[in-house]
Formats: structure tokens, C-alpha cells, sequence
């Protein structure tokens, strides 16, 4: 089966609708995937109903921020159930933390001269409308409540907003200059701990994956500390294959799996517009030696 457990949407900082996702990934072979925006899942409904209308399966997953010592770590959490009380509350936590977040950045901004971004940040965030309204999938299913929060502006939508008033010539720039990481106007927030992030995911009915475990540039001994805590912590899987791997830093992640009991998952992390090499579809398999991600699911339902 050809799967991909980790793109993104309009809901958060990915360029395309939900309906274009599941059109593209079922042209590109993909026979299930998951929506996973960051602390959100209020594109679930709509992705879930174009894959069943382009012959495809989506999962209800999110990408949840959290924090691990002193670094930001991502969790992807997938098959959760998205209308789940306290997961809605907590992912409503998150949104409040991103819009604080928002705003002290575009502060630090204003302070070194640039416009004021906050405004069209947050126009820049909202979600784009499906072409046609989505209908439930069945009648007793209702619309996940946490799309009545609207967009949440991130840092690719202040540099959007940055590029659009011509205060810098590109997002490259913007986060070059100022917003990313140890940059003039980054702003550490003080997100849930990893423990918390999987917690969520569980109680949810969710697996949670460490998204993307070569991102966070920490040593090898580090990395393995971040994984053996995460399996510690109730972690299921780790993101073995994903964009920009090679074949030696898979064959590394799947020995980690191995080491620590864990399965691998397959992830593009595509974002549109600021991902274009990324072609949907085209990963190579996992290794064979680990167990796949898809083993901790309910399989018979989406095959």
C-alpha cells in the first residue's frame, strides 16, 4: 500500500484546499493518507470527503507542537478521532498559544522598523473555501467544532505578509532575518511537553509519530535520547522515510525503531507552493527489516 502520514493544508501553513490534497494524492498513486495541520483538525471533514469522492481513504491526524528540554518537537497524530471532547480543547489550547505567539512576533517586528503584519496574518491564515460546500459523510457525523477558531497565523504566513508589503524580497529572507530560529524576532512559546503532545494523541485514538527526527539538528547521541524518551513517553512510530532522507540515514532511523520498539512511517510533509521538489507519491517503500506504521492500525478498514 502506498501511504503518506504527513501533509499539510490551508488549515495551517500548506498552500492547497484539502479537496485539491486528496484529488493529488490519489493521481499520484496514494491509496491512504492522512491531513495532519499543525494543532488543528478542522480540515479533517473536508479532506475525508474528497478522498471518498476520488476513491481514496484519509485519516483524521494533526501535527502537535510540543516541547522536548530545550527544543520544539513536532508529533504527528493519526486515525484520531476528531471530534473527541479533550482533544478539541486542548488543540484549542494550542490555537491560543499560536495567535500569543503571532502577535509577540509582529511586536518584535514593528520594533525594528518593519509594518505591522498582524492583520494580514491573520487574513493570510484563513482557510480557503471549498469550491462547493462539504456534505457529512453520514448523517450523525457533525463538522469538527474547532473550525469555528478560524486561521492561525504562523511564521510562513508573517513572512507571506512580510513579502506582500515589500519589506523583504522573499520568505527565504524573512525567516533568514528575522524569524527563524535565535533570529531577531523569533519567540520561544512554551508548548505542551512531548509527554503531553502523546498523551493527547492517545487518548484520542490517535498513533503518535515523531515527525521528521533529523529536523531538529541535535547530535546522534541526542537524537537517540529524543527517541528512546518519546518510546518511553508512549511514542509509536517514527518517521522513517521522509522527504530529503538518504538511504543511510533511513537504514539509521530504522535501527533506532528497531533498538526502541518502534514502527516506521512514510512521510512527504508537503506543503504546496513552499515544497514544490516534493512529489506525492514517489517515497521509496520502508525498510523491511522494521515494522510499518500501518501494523498499529485497524487495516481491514481502509484496504
Amino acid at each position: 500500500m502506498i501511504f503518506d502520514f504527513h501533509c499539510h493544508s490551508t488549515y495551517s501553513d500548506g498552500s492547497q484546499t484539502p479537496e485539491w490534497l486528496a484529488q493529488a494524492m490519489a493521481a499520484a498513486g496514494v491509496e491512504l493518507f492522512a491531513l495532519t495541520d499543525h494543532d488543528t483538525v478542522a480540515g479533517v471533514h473536508r479532506v475525508q470527503i474528497a478522498a471518498q469522492a476520488n476513491g481514496i481513504r484519509a485519516l483524521a491526524g494533526v501535527e502537535i507542537s510540543c516541547r522536548w528540554g530545550a527544543h520544539e518537537i513536532h508529533v504527528v497524530g493519526i486515525h484520531v478521532d476528531a471530534l473527541a471532547t479533550a482533544l478539541l480543547e486542548q488543540l484549542a489550547s494550542q490555537h491560543a498559544r499560536r495567535l500569543a505567539r503571532a502577535e509577540r512576533i509582529c511586536q518584535k517586528l514593528q520594533k525594528q522598523g518593519l509594518p505591522d503584519v498582524f492583520a494580514l496574518s491573520l487574513h493570510l491564515a484563513q482557510p480557503a473555501e471549498p469550491a462547493q460546500p462539504a456534505e457529512p459523510l453520514d448523517a450523525a457525523q457533525a463538522k469538527p467544532q474547532q473550525a469555528d477558531l478560524g486561521g492561525c497565523p504562523g511564521r510562513p504566513h508573517i513572512a507571506r505578509a512580510l513579502v506582500s508589503l515589500g519589506a523583504v524580497k522573499d520568505e527565504a529572507t524573512a525567516f533568514r532575518k528575522f524569524l527563524g530560529i535565535g533570529k531577531s524576532a523569533f519567540v520561544v512559546t512554551e508548548w505542551p511537553s512531548l509527554a503531553e503532545a502523546i498523551a493527547w494523541i492517545r487518548a484520542a485514538g490517535g498513533v503518535a509519530i515523531l515527525a521528521h527526527p533529523l529536523y531538529y539538528k541535535v547530535s546522534r547521541g541526542r537524537l537517540e535520547s529524543l527517541i528512546r524518551a518519546f518510546a518511553e513517553s508512549g511514542g509509536q512510530a517514527i518517521e522513517v522515510v521522509s522527504t530529503n532522507l538518504d538511504s543511510l540515514q533511513r537504514s539509521m532511523l530504522a535501527n533506532l525503531c528497531l533498538k526502541y520498539g518502534l514502527a516506521g512511517s512514510v512521510a512527504s510533509d508537503f506543503h504546496g507552493a513552499s515544497t514544490p521538489w516534493i512529489r506525492l507519491g514517489k517515497l521509496p517503500p520502508l525498510p523491511d527489516t522494521i515494522p510499518s506504521v500501518l501494523t498499529l492500525l485497524p487495516i481491514n478498514k481502509f484496504i
